[in-house]
């Protein structure tokens, strides 16, 4: 337990990128719950705004959504230095992943889960992306 980070003052802030809004919103509810502070949004160009606007501590975000998919985003989230470090997982329902995608996304730092995800497994996801920015901090 010696590796542990102290504890945070203010809980960390997670940012769910994700298309369909029931989804969006069970999610938030989960890791609200969990203890998280949790913002939405429902496309990756608005999710590139809010980063801009304010840096979360790690972001979960859909892989298959209009406008720009979530490698089209993490390309796009990676461009900015100051966005290099934030923890990033794509969640997706989409088993066939191209390989060449799969190489692409975990080049960019991104973790890949497949949904669904049930509460144990976003709970551990977030605290997963959680210590790996504080260990980057």
């Amino acid at each position: 337990m010696g590796d542990a980070a102290p504890p945070r003052e203010t809980p960390a802030t997670i940012l769910i990128v994700e298309h369909d809004e029931p989804t969006a919103t069970m999610y938030a509810r989960i890791l609200e719950l969990a203890g998280y502070q949790v913002r939405t949004v429902l496309s990756a160009p608005d999710a590139l705004r809010a980063v801009a606007a304010n840096p979360p501590d790690a972001i979960l975000v859909d892989f298959r959504m209009p406008v720009m998919d979530g490698l089209e985003f993490l390309r796009a989230l990676r461009a900015r230095s100051s966005h290099r470090a934030i923890p990033v997982a794509i969640v997706t329902g989409d088993y066939q992943l191209d390989e060449r995608v799969v190489a692409d996304l975990h080049d960019l730092g991104a973790e890949i889960r497949f949904k669904p995800l049930w509460v144990d497994d976003l709970t551990s996801l977030a605290h997963q992306l959680i210590e790996a920015s504080t260990k980057d901090s």
